[in-house]
């Protein structure tokens, strides 16, 4: 193919990630600048700077562009595979995993079949334009594209998705795990939610590529828990199974059964008589505190577990801080500490914790798509 040699121009480099620039620089390296420029260092110089030496006018740096040729017509059926196309010599092909401009081919038509894992069963198909970069075994008949191209037009196109979610695809080399193309932080997806070293994704020979759109809020419950599992089940008594209850203790070990009484008895020994007497009182008249006790030495069921946490949280929010009454002989100042909320409802401190941390996580999602007891069964997998 006959090449033309020109100097880039900025909308070569407008799209372009940092390990993009570092490529092109390192493919001509000789020709940086250094007497005005310094040093060319990949892991620290500026992206502006790398910008400046490939498109000044006083730039050595040049792009080999294909000739001009007619466009391959896109045949409008979905399910016809990409044309192949010839066999690249070795000077042409690129780098696994690097993108050069030079690598593009003209545009073609795929079809992405997307489904959404916020709706069970959901399947959105869509058939979006990306550039097909030609893979190194092109005789198989199958493609590559660009991760960060197939985002940006899939998010410009009516199939577009609202965040904060990731959009993924399942790895090849390991099923079951997801590579994750991009992480939209917000609403709408900008620039800036792309990966900063875009990825060559496979396509196959009938044209169609799956990606997966997970919501973040799902990763970061599980996340929560799954931390929660694990200091569990490192500090509880052996076999329980990954099982959790409401009254399972994190400091639970062999030699420490009687300090764990000596520290509930301090508890209630940092409390007056009649400061315990109130506090306790006003927990037992609390509605569901009668299930809130049965429930603390047995396991749950998902929509117990959330119950539990939520009467917790509740009643901590309701006295914490609060005043004491006047005319009892106080123990310390006049508002209700911690040390009280733990003793009237039979609670370490991280139970306590964890109790407040679960209710406030459920309790975003409570209103949401999702009832609370869902989100304990779906997003936490017990």
């Amino acid at each position: 193919m006959e090449q033309l040699e020109r100097r880039y121009d900025p909308a070569d480099l407008a799209r372009l990630k940092r390990s993009d620039l570092v490529a092109l620089v390192q493919r001509q390296l000789e020709k940086w600048p250094t007497q005005t420029l310094g040093k060319f260092r990949p892991q620290k110089t500026n992206m502006d700077i790398m910008k400046t030496a490939l498109t000044s006018a006083n730039s050595q740096f040049t792009n080999n562009k294909p000739a001009e040729r007619p466009a391959s017509p896109i045949v409008d059926n979905l399910w016809l595979p990409p044309p192949r196309p010839p066999s690249p010599g070795p000077s042409e092909r690129p780098a696994p995993g690097v993108i050069t401009p030079q690598s593009l081919s003209e545009y073609r038509s795929i079809l992405l079949l997307v489904e959404d894992t916020r709706s069970i069963g959901e399947k959105v198909s869509h058939r979006v334009r990306v550039s097909v970069i030609n893979p190194e075994n092109a005789a198989t008949g199958e493609w590559q594209a660009s991760s960060q191209e197939i985002v940006d037009e899939l998010q410009a196109s009516i199939a577009a998705f609202r965040g904060p979610a990731r959009i993924g695809i399942s790895d090849p080399e390991n099923p079951g795990y997801t590579i994750f193309l991009a992480t939209i932080t917000g609403p709408e997806y900008q620039a800036n939610d792309a990966p900063s070293s875009p990825i060559l994704v496979d396509v196959p020979q009938s044209g169609t590529l799956k990606l997966t759109v997970s919501h973040i809020g799902g990763l970061l419950l599980l996340f929560v828990f799954y931390g929660a599992a694990k200091r569990l089940q490192s500090e509880s008594l052996p076999d329980t199974k990954g099982e959790l209850s409401a009254s399972t203790q994190v400091n639970i070990d062999p030699q420490s059964l009687v300090s764990s009484s000596k520290k509930k008895k301090s508890i209630t020994e940092a409390l007056t008589e009649k400061e315990l007497t109130w506090i306790t009182e006003k927990a037992q008249s609390t509605a569901g505190f009668d299930e809130f006790k049965l429930n603390q030495n047995r396991r749950l069921s998902n929509s117990e577990r959330v119950r539990y946490w939520r009467f917790a949280a509740a009643f901590s929010t309701t006295y914490y801080k609060a005043q004491w009454p006047r005319g009892i002989e106080l123990s310390g100042g006049k508002s209700v500490k911690k040390n009280a909320i733990k003793a009237a409802l039979g609670m370490e401190t991280t139970m306590l914790t964890q109790a407040l941390n679960m209710a406030k996580i459920v309790g975003i999602y409570y209103d949401g798509p999702h009832r609370s007891s869902e989100v304990v069964e779906s997003r936490f997998r017990i």
